[in-house]
């Protein structure tokens, strides 16, 4: 993924505080600028863009055509009026590069590693990606004006490349409005991409508003309602990964109504024809969806229960047991209590069921990293043993009961148990301010019945079946070249 310096070769050089603008007049300026454009800025970019992004043995047929993302005529989307520039708010952000190779390749014994590439000019510089065997998806939030008023609402524009066992090749694309929450918003399954987003809350400008002429108060208007939804977008059927074209997916099927009244998408899961949708403000609606008809997604049932999930994953093939990880809540106050482990049945579609949950509150605020990024998440399907990064810190205990490590958890039909814990660090020590700057990724891993665990600044070897320790790497011994909290946001 690399950004386009657009700023720098287009806007610097037409920008009118340059010496050969600087005496003329509006008109003679834009003239003259676009003059400029024409002969040296534009192409000079274009033969760099070309330079930089396209392989010396290779041509652009494998990029996705930047004409599929404008139009010289105004474009009716719903209640969107707008028209896609290729600059300033259009798609030359950003260009994100898909390298094919063959792993099996013996590069060792002198063969030479042949690779194919395919990309896309996005409309921003990051972008999520989803893979599944036959496609990826790169999804990439871009901002537009809402009609009638001074706020840009976000579109997701969903950049899909064929996957063959050689290369990867521009297939198919498509704009649907909001923003999606992770990768777990996307899917693909039986010729249809599927994508839960939502659209946010907005306000006009403040504007000031009299009363008297002492009591000035500035008043916002509100112009768009927060709503969360499901797309279905079809594939056309006739792709062929070996063309230079790229077609443009059709939406088939929309979920709108998701969530109660101010809520947005905290967690989504893709399992077939099934979806589970979590929406959160002060408490958690679960949503169970049936995706079976992709022209009729329908909610086939709803679970409201305080506090909410990020992340939700099947445990067992017959996919009707769910956990969940997330945050209990006060329902009252909206305020966090504590990691949430919850246990979902939804064996009956119509009436899901929330079977336990287990909450690590002990004081102070608990959080598992495991929220936000499944590769922190770790379950073993045939011992049913669950494994999480934990950090437990509360201020007012100083430097006793705080923690940072891991839980392990046994996982039944209808408990959540813990098991033994694991401390990467000592409460007392996380106080010191003599720590590297930088720290591992929360990561746990089992080998022959031995579970290694990477946190903080060490990895630690127990065993899985008594908790005990096997061994202990600290890589902060001895270190000198950085003082640095243990939690950045740590206070004294």
């Amino acid at each position: 993924m690399a950004t386009m310096q657009s700023r720098a070769f287009i806007d610097t050089p037409l920008a009118k505080w340059q010496t050969q603008f600087q005496e003329m007049t509006d008109e003679q300026y834009h003239i003259a600028a676009a003059d400029l454009a024409e002969e040296t800025v534009v192409p000079e970019y274009v033969d760099r863009i070309m330079s930089e992004t396209i392989p010396q043995d290779q041509d652009c047929s494998n990029m996705l055509r930047l004409g599929l993302l404008q139009s010289s005529d105004y474009i009716e989307f719903e209640n969107r009026t707008t028209m896609m520039d290729l600059y300033p708010s259009g798609v030359l952000n950003g260009y994100a590069e898909v390298t094919t190779f063959d792993m099996a390749t013996n590069v060792f014994n002198g063969t030479k590693l042949l690779t194919t590439a395919a990309g896309a000019f996005l409309p921003t510089t990051s972008s999520q990606v989803y893979a599944s065997d036959t496609m990826m998806i790169l999804a990439s939030v871009s901002y537009d004006l809402v009609p009638g008023t001074n706020q840009h609402s976000p579109y997701t524009y969903l950049f899909g490349f064929s996957l063959t066992p050689d290369r990867s090749v521009p297939a198919a694309m498509a704009t649907v409005p909001g923003y999606i929450l992770n990768t777990f918003s996307l899917d693909h399954h039986d010729g249809h991409i599927r994508v839960a987003t939502t659209i946010p809350e907005l306000f006009s400008n403040p504007t000031p508003i009299s009363i008297g002429v002492s009591n000035p108060f500035m008043q916002r208007t509100q112009v768009q309602n927060i709503s969360n939804q499901l797309y279905i977008l079809e594939i056309p059927d006739d792709i062929d990964p070996t063309s230079n074209e790229t077609a443009q997916m059709t939406q088939v099927g929309v979920l709108e109504g998701l969530g109660h009244e101010g809520e947005s998408i905290f967690a989504v899961r893709f399992l077939d024809a099934l979806a589970f949708v979590v929406t959160f403000r002060q408490t958690d609606p679960f949503y169970t969806i049936d995706l079976s008809d992709p022209t009729n997604p329908t909610i086939m049932g709803e679970l409201q229960i305080p506090g909410f999930s990020n992340y939700l994953h099947p445990i067992n093939d017959e996919q009707t047991l769910v956990l969940g990880v997330g945050q209990d809540v006060n329902p009252e106050t909206g305020r966090n209590l504590g990691l949430q482990i919850s246990l979902f049945d939804v064996s009956d579609l119509t009436a899901p069921k929330q079977v336990t949950k287990y909450v690590v509150n002990e004081g102070g605020s608990s959080y598992s990293s495991a929220q936000n990024n499944h590769l922190a998440f770790r379950y073993l399907k045939e011992s049913r043993v669950l494994i999480l990064p934990v950090s437990l810190y509360d201020r007012s205990r100083g430097e006793v009961g705080n923690f940072d490590g891991f839980f392990t958890f046994d996982i039944t039909d209808t408990t959540v148990t813990p098991r033994f814990n694991i401390s990467h660090v000592q409460s007392s020590d996380m106080w010191s301010y003599c720590w590297y700057p930088a720290t591992l990724p929360q990561r746990s891993m089992v080998f022959s019945g031995n579970l290694v665990t990477t946190k903080g600044h060490s990895i630690l070897s127990h065993s899985l079946a008594e908790g005990t320790k096997n061994w202990e790497l600290d890589l902060d011994t001895n270190n000198t070249k950085g003082c640095s909290l243990y939690f950045p946001f740590m206070i004294r």
